[in-house]
Protein backbone atom coordinates (compact mmCIF):
# COMPACT_ATOMS: atom_id res chain seq x y z
CA UNK A 1 0.00 0.00 0.00
CA UNK A 2 2.94 2.60 0.48
CA UNK A 3 4.13 1.51 -2.59
CA UNK A 4 1.15 2.56 -4.14
CA UNK A 5 1.03 5.75 -2.65
CA UNK A 6 4.27 6.35 -3.59
CA UNK A 7 3.48 5.36 -7.40
CA UNK A 8 0.61 7.55 -6.95
CA UNK A 9 2.57 10.64 -6.28
CA UNK A 10 4.77 10.26 -8.77
CA UNK A 11 2.39 10.20 -11.42
CA UNK A 12 0.91 13.66 -10.49
CA UNK A 13 3.80 15.33 -10.21
CA UNK A 14 4.91 13.97 -13.73
CA UNK A 15 1.21 14.94 -14.77
CA UNK A 16 2.03 18.34 -13.38
CA UNK A 17 5.41 18.75 -14.96
CA UNK A 18 3.84 17.80 -18.66
CA UNK A 19 0.87 20.17 -18.29
CA UNK A 20 2.99 22.93 -17.86
CA UNK A 21 5.56 22.17 -20.01
CA UNK A 22 2.43 22.36 -22.78
CA UNK A 23 1.01 25.60 -21.15
CA UNK A 24 4.81 26.96 -21.86
CA UNK A 25 5.15 25.26 -25.52
CA UNK A 26 1.67 26.72 -26.48
CA UNK A 27 2.07 30.36 -25.45
CA UNK A 28 5.81 30.54 -26.50
CA UNK A 29 6.25 32.50 -29.99
CA UNK A 30 7.43 30.45 -32.70
CA UNK A 31 11.24 30.82 -33.18
CA UNK A 32 12.22 32.80 -36.80
CA UNK A 33 14.55 30.88 -39.02
CA UNK A 34 17.72 32.71 -39.16
CA UNK A 35 17.56 34.21 -43.20
CA UNK A 36 19.97 31.90 -45.48
CA UNK A 37 22.63 33.97 -46.81
CA UNK A 38 23.15 34.09 -50.46
CA UNK A 39 25.75 35.07 -53.48
CA UNK A 40 24.72 38.14 -55.39
CA UNK A 41 26.27 39.40 -58.16
CA UNK A 42 24.07 42.41 -59.80
CA UNK A 43 26.17 44.97 -61.81
CA UNK A 44 25.59 49.04 -61.62
CA UNK A 45 22.84 49.49 -64.20
CA UNK A 46 19.60 51.66 -64.64
CA UNK A 47 17.32 50.08 -61.46
CA UNK A 48 14.88 48.72 -63.82
CA UNK A 49 17.34 46.06 -64.97
CA UNK A 50 18.84 46.13 -61.82
CA UNK A 51 15.88 45.27 -59.46
CA UNK A 52 14.56 42.47 -62.16
CA UNK A 53 18.06 40.94 -62.10
CA UNK A 54 18.09 40.65 -58.31
CA UNK A 55 14.04 39.36 -58.61
CA UNK A 56 15.90 36.25 -60.48
CA UNK A 57 18.67 35.60 -58.16
CA UNK A 58 16.63 35.98 -54.61
CA UNK A 59 13.78 34.03 -55.97
CA UNK A 60 11.86 37.21 -54.79
CA UNK A 61 8.61 38.78 -56.43
CA UNK A 62 9.42 42.60 -56.43
CA UNK A 63 6.73 44.51 -57.31
CA UNK A 64 6.97 48.44 -58.69
CA UNK A 65 5.16 50.36 -61.65
CA UNK A 66 8.11 51.02 -64.04
CA UNK A 67 7.72 54.89 -63.68
CA UNK A 68 8.88 54.70 -60.03
CA UNK A 69 12.50 53.34 -60.96
CA UNK A 70 13.04 55.23 -64.41
CA UNK A 71 15.97 57.35 -64.95
CA UNK A 72 17.53 56.13 -61.78
CA UNK A 73 20.65 54.19 -61.30
CA UNK A 74 21.33 51.45 -59.01
CA UNK A 75 25.00 50.89 -57.51
CA UNK A 76 24.43 47.07 -58.03
CA UNK A 77 25.18 44.65 -55.43
CA UNK A 78 27.55 41.51 -54.95
CA UNK A 79 28.48 39.01 -52.44
CA UNK A 80 27.96 36.93 -49.90
CA UNK A 81 24.77 38.26 -48.34
CA UNK A 82 21.00 38.34 -46.50
CA UNK A 83 18.21 39.09 -48.26
CA UNK A 84 17.78 42.34 -46.97
CA UNK A 85 21.16 43.41 -46.70
CA UNK A 86 21.27 42.88 -50.91
CA UNK A 87 18.16 44.59 -51.75
CA UNK A 88 19.27 47.32 -48.93
CA UNK A 89 22.51 47.60 -51.07
CA UNK A 90 20.84 47.85 -53.95
CA UNK A 91 18.34 50.83 -53.51
CA UNK A 92 21.56 52.52 -51.64
CA UNK A 93 21.16 56.47 -53.27
CA UNK A 94 18.13 55.78 -55.28
CA UNK A 95 15.89 57.39 -53.23
CA UNK A 96 13.67 53.95 -53.26
CA UNK A 97 13.00 51.72 -50.02
CA UNK A 98 11.19 48.44 -49.81
CA UNK A 99 8.51 46.48 -47.59
CA UNK A 100 7.40 42.63 -47.31
CA UNK A 101 4.10 42.14 -48.21
CA UNK A 102 4.62 38.31 -48.17
CA UNK A 103 7.28 36.10 -47.40
CA UNK A 104 8.60 35.82 -50.66
CA UNK A 105 6.41 39.24 -52.07
CA UNK A 106 8.51 42.55 -51.79
CA UNK A 107 6.70 46.14 -52.88
CA UNK A 108 9.88 48.62 -53.92
CA UNK A 109 8.31 52.49 -53.19
CA UNK A 110 9.67 55.66 -52.61
CA UNK A 111 11.47 56.48 -49.40
CA UNK A 112 10.03 59.20 -46.81
CA UNK A 113 13.17 61.40 -46.65
CA UNK A 114 12.45 62.24 -43.21
CA UNK A 115 12.65 59.19 -42.13
CA UNK A 116 15.93 58.39 -43.84
CA UNK A 117 17.19 61.51 -42.01
CA UNK A 118 15.94 59.48 -38.89
CA UNK A 119 17.64 56.35 -39.47
CA UNK A 120 20.83 57.95 -40.69
CA UNK A 121 21.16 60.36 -37.57
CA UNK A 122 20.76 56.56 -35.35
CA UNK A 123 22.56 54.20 -37.89
CA UNK A 124 26.57 55.87 -36.46
CA UNK A 125 25.35 55.96 -32.99
CA UNK A 126 24.23 52.39 -32.36
CA UNK A 127 27.31 51.33 -34.39
CA UNK A 128 29.68 53.03 -31.79
CA UNK A 129 27.96 51.89 -28.99
CA UNK A 130 28.03 48.18 -30.34
CA UNK A 131 31.99 48.53 -31.01
CA UNK A 132 32.42 50.12 -27.83
CA UNK A 133 30.50 47.22 -25.94
CA UNK A 134 32.76 44.08 -28.28
CA UNK A 135 36.39 45.68 -27.41
CA UNK A 136 37.10 48.16 -24.66
CA UNK A 137 39.50 50.58 -26.02
CA UNK A 138 42.97 50.15 -25.89
CA UNK A 139 45.74 52.55 -25.89
CA UNK A 140 46.52 52.20 -29.48
CA UNK A 141 42.97 52.99 -30.36
CA UNK A 142 43.02 56.42 -29.09
CA UNK A 143 41.93 58.82 -31.42
CA UNK A 144 44.60 61.69 -32.16
CA UNK A 145 44.02 65.07 -31.19
CA UNK A 146 45.38 67.23 -34.81
CA UNK A 147 46.59 71.03 -33.80
CA UNK A 148 43.77 73.61 -35.13
CA UNK A 149 44.34 74.86 -38.58
CA UNK A 150 42.30 77.77 -40.12
CA UNK A 151 42.42 78.36 -42.78
CA UNK A 152 41.01 81.81 -44.80
CA UNK A 153 40.85 82.84 -48.21
CA UNK A 154 39.09 85.28 -50.72
CA UNK A 155 37.58 84.74 -54.03
CA UNK A 156 39.93 86.48 -57.35
CA UNK A 157 38.44 89.55 -58.47
CA UNK A 158 39.48 88.88 -61.77
CA UNK A 159 36.45 89.10 -64.69
CA UNK A 160 38.43 90.10 -67.25
CA UNK A 161 37.67 87.03 -68.88
CA UNK A 162 33.95 87.02 -68.26
CA UNK A 163 31.31 87.75 -71.01
CA UNK A 164 29.16 90.17 -71.01
CA UNK A 165 26.12 90.01 -69.51
CA UNK A 166 23.97 90.28 -73.17
CA UNK A 167 24.88 89.94 -76.12
CA UNK A 168 23.45 90.72 -79.94
CA UNK A 169 24.78 88.08 -81.78
CA UNK A 170 21.91 85.32 -81.80
CA UNK A 171 18.23 88.09 -80.88
CA UNK A 172 19.95 91.12 -82.00
CA UNK A 173 18.75 92.41 -78.59
CA UNK A 174 20.29 92.33 -74.85
CA UNK A 175 19.20 88.89 -74.02
CA UNK A 176 21.68 87.49 -71.22
CA UNK A 177 23.37 84.60 -72.66
CA UNK A 178 22.04 82.07 -70.04
CA UNK A 179 18.85 82.60 -71.53
CA UNK A 180 19.80 82.47 -75.06
CA UNK A 181 19.33 78.45 -76.49
CA UNK A 182 22.06 78.82 -78.78
CA UNK A 183 25.48 77.56 -78.48
CA UNK A 184 28.28 81.02 -78.36
CA UNK A 185 31.40 82.38 -77.19
CA UNK A 186 32.32 85.48 -76.88
CA UNK A 187 36.18 86.38 -76.85
CA UNK A 188 36.87 89.25 -74.55
CA UNK A 189 38.73 92.29 -75.18
CA UNK A 190 41.40 91.19 -72.39
CA UNK A 191 41.56 87.58 -74.08
CA UNK A 192 43.00 89.81 -76.94
CA UNK A 193 45.11 91.54 -75.45
CA UNK A 194 46.64 88.63 -73.95
CA UNK A 195 46.59 86.54 -77.25
CA UNK A 196 48.41 89.62 -79.01
CA UNK A 197 46.03 88.51 -81.69
CA UNK A 198 47.00 90.69 -85.05
CA UNK A 199 44.24 88.82 -87.07
CA UNK A 200 40.63 87.60 -86.80
CA UNK A 201 42.60 84.50 -87.53
CA UNK A 202 44.75 84.55 -84.77
CA UNK A 203 41.63 86.03 -82.32
CA UNK A 204 39.71 82.37 -83.30
CA UNK A 205 42.22 80.01 -82.35
CA UNK A 206 41.09 79.10 -79.18
CA UNK A 207 37.24 79.34 -79.70
CA UNK A 208 35.49 75.67 -79.87
CA UNK A 209 33.96 74.29 -82.98
CA UNK A 210 36.04 77.37 -85.13
CA UNK A 211 38.92 75.79 -87.32
CA UNK A 212 41.00 78.84 -88.48
CA UNK A 213 43.98 79.41 -90.08
CA UNK A 214 42.99 76.14 -92.22
CA UNK A 215 46.24 76.91 -94.82
CA UNK A 216 49.00 78.15 -92.26
CA UNK A 217 49.52 81.46 -91.59
CA UNK A 218 47.89 84.27 -94.38
CA UNK A 219 48.52 88.02 -93.82
CA UNK A 220 45.79 88.82 -96.64
CA UNK A 221 42.66 86.20 -95.63
CA UNK A 222 40.83 85.36 -92.80
CA UNK A 223 39.76 81.63 -93.50
CA UNK A 224 37.84 80.25 -91.05
CA UNK A 225 35.27 77.07 -90.44
CA UNK A 226 32.26 76.48 -88.00
CA UNK A 227 31.49 73.02 -87.07
CA UNK A 228 33.55 71.66 -90.40
CA UNK A 229 31.45 74.65 -92.63
CA UNK A 230 33.26 77.46 -94.37
CA UNK A 231 32.00 80.41 -92.93
CA UNK A 232 34.94 83.47 -93.93
CA UNK A 233 32.67 83.86 -96.69
CA UNK A 234 28.73 84.79 -95.85
CA UNK A 235 29.53 84.48 -92.17
CA UNK A 236 31.29 87.12 -91.39
CA UNK A 237 29.70 90.06 -89.54
CA UNK A 238 30.74 93.13 -88.00
CA UNK A 239 28.12 94.71 -85.64
CA UNK A 240 24.76 92.80 -86.81
CA UNK A 241 25.75 93.69 -91.02
CA UNK A 242 27.27 91.01 -92.87
CA UNK A 243 30.03 91.73 -94.56
CA UNK A 244 29.51 89.18 -97.49
CA UNK A 245 32.67 88.81 -99.12
CA UNK A 246 31.64 86.37 -102.52
CA UNK A 247 34.04 84.14 -103.39
CA UNK A 248 36.60 85.00 -100.21
CA UNK A 249 39.10 86.98 -102.19
CA UNK A 250 37.74 90.47 -101.55
CA UNK A 251 37.46 89.72 -97.99
CA UNK A 252 37.37 92.76 -95.11
CA UNK A 253 40.58 92.17 -93.39
CA UNK A 254 39.46 93.39 -89.73
CA UNK A 255 41.79 94.66 -86.73
CA UNK A 256 41.61 92.75 -83.86
CA UNK A 257 42.18 96.01 -81.52
CA UNK A 258 39.55 97.70 -83.04
CA UNK A 259 36.64 95.33 -81.41
CA UNK A 260 35.41 95.55 -78.40
CA UNK A 261 34.63 91.47 -78.44
CA UNK A 262 34.28 89.23 -80.65
CA UNK A 263 31.17 86.75 -80.94
CA UNK A 264 31.10 83.46 -82.46
CA UNK A 265 27.13 81.74 -82.65
CA UNK A 266 27.42 78.14 -83.60
CA UNK A 267 24.56 76.36 -85.93
CA UNK A 268 21.90 77.71 -88.66
CA UNK A 269 21.07 81.46 -88.15
CA UNK A 270 19.25 82.34 -91.18
CA UNK A 271 16.45 83.78 -89.75
CA UNK A 272 17.79 86.49 -88.30
CA UNK A 273 20.71 86.93 -90.69
CA UNK A 274 19.66 85.62 -94.15
CA UNK A 275 22.19 83.79 -95.81
CA UNK A 276 24.65 82.34 -93.97
CA UNK A 277 26.25 79.25 -93.33
CA UNK A 278 24.82 76.08 -91.18
CA UNK A 279 27.93 75.86 -89.01
CA UNK A 280 27.33 79.99 -87.67
CA UNK A 281 28.76 83.07 -88.25
CA UNK A 282 31.54 85.55 -86.22
CA UNK A 283 30.16 88.51 -85.17
CA UNK A 284 32.79 91.49 -84.38
CA UNK A 285 31.74 94.43 -82.18
CA UNK A 286 33.17 97.53 -82.85
CA UNK A 287 34.60 99.50 -79.85
CA UNK A 288 31.86 101.77 -78.73
CA UNK A 289 32.55 105.78 -77.51
CA UNK A 290 32.33 105.34 -73.64
CA UNK A 291 30.97 108.10 -70.95
CA UNK A 292 33.87 107.71 -68.55
CA UNK A 293 37.42 108.80 -70.13
CA UNK A 294 39.95 105.99 -71.30
CA UNK A 295 43.43 106.37 -72.35
CA UNK A 296 45.92 103.46 -73.44
CA UNK A 297 49.37 103.72 -74.97
CA UNK A 298 50.62 100.36 -76.16
CA UNK A 299 53.88 100.08 -77.73
CA UNK A 300 55.32 96.63 -79.01
CA UNK A 301 58.24 94.92 -80.42
CA UNK A 302 58.67 91.36 -81.27
CA UNK A 303 60.20 88.68 -84.23
CA UNK A 304 61.08 89.43 -87.83
CA UNK A 305 61.69 93.21 -87.00
CA UNK A 306 57.93 93.62 -85.52
CA UNK A 307 57.54 97.32 -84.27
CA UNK A 308 54.16 98.48 -83.33
CA UNK A 309 52.16 101.27 -82.01
CA UNK A 310 48.72 100.70 -80.08
CA UNK A 311 46.37 104.19 -78.71
CA UNK A 312 43.04 104.16 -77.75
CA UNK A 313 41.38 107.11 -76.69
CA UNK A 314 37.54 107.88 -75.24
CA UNK A 315 35.27 110.05 -73.12
CA UNK A 316 33.13 113.15 -73.53
CA UNK A 317 34.29 115.87 -75.37
CA UNK A 318 32.66 118.56 -72.59
CA UNK A 319 31.59 118.25 -69.44
CA UNK A 320 28.87 119.45 -67.44
CA UNK A 321 24.82 119.78 -68.35
CA UNK A 322 23.73 118.08 -71.73
CA UNK A 323 27.07 118.67 -73.51
CA UNK A 324 28.20 115.62 -71.87
CA UNK A 325 26.34 113.61 -73.96
CA UNK A 326 28.47 113.62 -76.60
CA UNK A 327 31.23 111.19 -76.27
CA UNK A 328 34.48 110.13 -77.93
CA UNK A 329 35.87 107.59 -79.35
CA UNK A 330 39.76 107.73 -80.97
CA UNK A 331 41.46 103.88 -81.75
CA UNK A 332 44.83 103.76 -83.80
CA UNK A 333 47.14 101.06 -84.85
CA UNK A 334 50.44 101.83 -86.64
CA UNK A 335 52.83 98.48 -87.48
CA UNK A 336 56.05 97.36 -89.44
CA UNK A 337 56.90 94.22 -90.20
CA UNK A 338 58.67 91.67 -92.17
CA UNK A 339 57.31 88.20 -92.02
CA UNK A 340 59.00 84.38 -92.29
CA UNK A 341 59.36 84.93 -96.43
CA UNK A 342 61.84 87.19 -97.57
CA UNK A 343 60.74 90.10 -99.27
CA UNK A 344 57.06 90.29 -97.65
CA UNK A 345 55.88 92.52 -95.47
CA UNK A 346 53.15 92.71 -92.58
CA UNK A 347 52.38 96.81 -92.56
CA UNK A 348 49.44 98.50 -91.51
CA UNK A 349 48.08 101.92 -90.54
CA UNK A 350 44.63 101.70 -88.85
CA UNK A 351 42.59 104.72 -87.28
CA UNK A 352 38.93 104.11 -85.92
CA UNK A 353 37.44 107.76 -84.85
CA UNK A 354 34.15 107.37 -83.65
CA UNK A 355 31.31 109.48 -82.04
CA UNK A 356 28.27 108.94 -79.28
CA UNK A 357 25.30 111.46 -79.10
CA UNK A 358 22.58 110.49 -76.59
CA UNK A 359 20.01 113.33 -76.70
CA UNK A 360 17.98 111.47 -74.26
CA UNK A 361 18.24 108.14 -71.54
CA UNK A 362 16.56 106.10 -74.27
CA UNK A 363 17.77 107.37 -77.60
CA UNK A 364 21.51 106.83 -79.03
CA UNK A 365 23.00 107.78 -82.18
CA UNK A 366 26.71 106.87 -83.28
CA UNK A 367 28.76 107.11 -85.76
CA UNK A 368 31.59 105.14 -87.13
CA UNK A 369 34.29 105.76 -89.55
CA UNK A 370 37.14 103.62 -90.05
CA UNK A 371 40.65 103.98 -92.21
CA UNK A 372 42.53 101.61 -93.21
CA UNK A 373 45.78 101.02 -95.26
CA UNK A 374 47.89 97.67 -95.68
CA UNK A 375 51.01 96.39 -97.25
CA UNK A 376 50.82 93.02 -97.68
CA UNK A 377 52.22 90.23 -99.26
CA UNK A 378 51.00 86.01 -99.81
CA UNK A 379 53.03 83.50 -97.71
CA UNK A 380 53.43 81.31 -100.86
CA UNK A 381 53.01 77.97 -100.45
CA UNK A 382 55.70 75.57 -101.37
CA UNK A 383 54.66 72.30 -103.02
CA UNK A 384 56.34 68.60 -100.98
CA UNK A 385 58.23 67.40 -103.91
CA UNK A 386 61.67 69.28 -104.09
CA UNK A 387 61.17 70.21 -100.52
CA UNK A 388 60.60 67.53 -97.94
CA UNK A 389 60.16 65.07 -100.67
CA UNK A 390 62.98 63.89 -103.44
CA UNK A 391 62.70 65.30 -106.84
CA UNK A 392 64.89 64.60 -110.19
CA UNK A 393 65.27 67.83 -110.77
CA UNK A 394 67.04 69.05 -107.10
CA UNK A 395 65.42 70.58 -104.68
CA UNK A 396 63.98 73.99 -104.40
CA UNK A 397 65.83 76.70 -103.11
CA UNK A 398 64.51 78.18 -100.42
CA UNK A 399 65.34 81.79 -99.01
CA UNK A 400 67.00 81.65 -95.26
CA UNK A 401 64.25 83.90 -93.65
CA UNK A 402 61.67 81.44 -94.74
CA UNK A 403 63.43 78.49 -93.87
CA UNK A 404 64.21 79.98 -90.34
CA UNK A 405 60.75 80.41 -89.84
CA UNK A 406 59.65 77.02 -90.80
CA UNK A 407 62.33 75.48 -88.50
CA UNK A 408 61.35 78.05 -85.51
CA UNK A 409 57.23 76.68 -85.89
CA UNK A 410 58.83 72.98 -86.11
CA UNK A 411 61.09 73.20 -83.23
CA UNK A 412 58.04 74.96 -80.92
CA UNK A 413 60.03 77.85 -80.22
CA UNK A 414 59.01 80.42 -78.50
CA UNK A 415 58.42 84.27 -80.44
CA UNK A 416 60.16 86.62 -78.63
CA UNK A 417 57.74 89.57 -77.84
CA UNK A 418 57.58 92.73 -75.99
CA UNK A 419 54.63 94.73 -74.89
CA UNK A 420 54.72 97.86 -73.11
CA UNK A 421 51.29 99.60 -71.98
CA UNK A 422 50.89 102.68 -70.15
CA UNK A 423 47.56 104.50 -68.91
CA UNK A 424 47.44 108.40 -70.13
CA UNK A 425 46.19 110.79 -67.42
Amino acid sequence: MHRAMQNRALRRCAALLLGSLAIHLGSAAPAKAEEPICNYAVPAQPSNGALTDFADQSNLKLMFPAELARGIASPGVSGALTRDQALARLLAGTGLTYRYTSPDTVTIERSDPLQDLVNEAKQPLRVAVEEKKKSPPHEADTPTVLEEMTVTASPIDDTSYNVPNATTATTKTNTPLIETPQSISVITRDQLDAQKAQSLNQALRYTPGVQSEQFGVDNVFDFFQIRGFRADANGLFRDGLQLNSGTGFAAFRLEPYGAERIEVLRGPAAVLYGQTGPGGLVNFVTKQPTQEPFRELEFEAGNFDLLQGKFDLSGPITEGGRLRAVQYRLTGLVRDSETQVDFEQNDRFFLAPALTWRPTADTTLTLLSQYQDDTVGHLQFLPSEGTVLGNPNGRIPIPLRWRAGVQQVRQGTVFRWLSVRAPLR
